[in-house]
């Protein structure tokens, strides 16, 4: 009962809520709701935007992927309307990957782990071995965060939709291994740019 009625639980409900119908400004709310619904948990702690040594590589990946990316939609896609790509970094993959990653999953994996003393004292211990720092509530979070996200795609993409679920796995282990919100922010924008290029140059021919 208490998980039921925590604030990750109301505010996956109400943003639920608000993505089953299809009106004209439903982006807008959605939007407005991914990036203000947070700040009503008090429990809940602002992420840490970290530039970690460790990540220095996967930095470099990430940043060449995403110069990559727009490069291919310049080529495949020369009179694209680059305001609608700066759309999919800003308006798109910003604010889901701020409520999904650095909000959702983050607090369900403070609840779900609140019956794990052991891992806890892990943590306290210094040891950051990643499969003990994330542990099973880590992995539950993750599926739980994915499922709502995939849910929040479906009435908009049909069953096309439920292709986001193993994408939004792999950002949620990008981030549970990094903390690095800045990071995944370019790589959901590079994996939904490329995304959106493949359908268009498959459409075109």
């Amino acid at each position: 009962m208490k998980f039921v009625l925590s604030m990750p639980f109301i505010s996956g409900a109400l943003l639920t809520m608000s993505a089953i119908f299809i009106y004209d400004w439903r982006a807008q709310l959605l939007m407005l709701l991914m990036l203000c619904l947070p700040f009503f948990d008090k429990a809940w702690s602002l992420p840490r935007f970290n530039f970690l040594p460790v990540t220095k590589t996967t930095w470099v990946f990430i940043v060449k992927l995403f110069a990559f990316v727009f490069l291919l939609v310049y080529l495949v896609m020369p009179g694209s309307d680059w305001q609608l790509l700066l759309s999919v970094v800003f308006l798109v993959a910003l604010p889901e990957e701020w409520f999904f990653r650095a909000y959702m999953m983050a607090r369900l994996e403070g609840l779900l782990s609140s019956n794990e003393p052991e891992k806890r004292s892990r943590q306290v211990a210094g040891m950051h071995n990643s499969v003990e720092k994330i542990g099973s509530s880590g992995l539950y979070a993750n599926v739980l965060t994915s499922m709502l996200f995939t849910a929040l795609h479906l009435p908009v993409q049909g069953a096309w939709g439920l292709g986001v679920f193993l994408p939004s796995m792999f950002f949620g282990w990008v981030y549970q291994r990094t903390n690095d919100l800045v990071l995944l922010i370019l790589l959901h924008a590079s994996f939904n740019i490329f995304y959106l290029t493949a359908i268009n140059y498959i459409t075109v021919n």
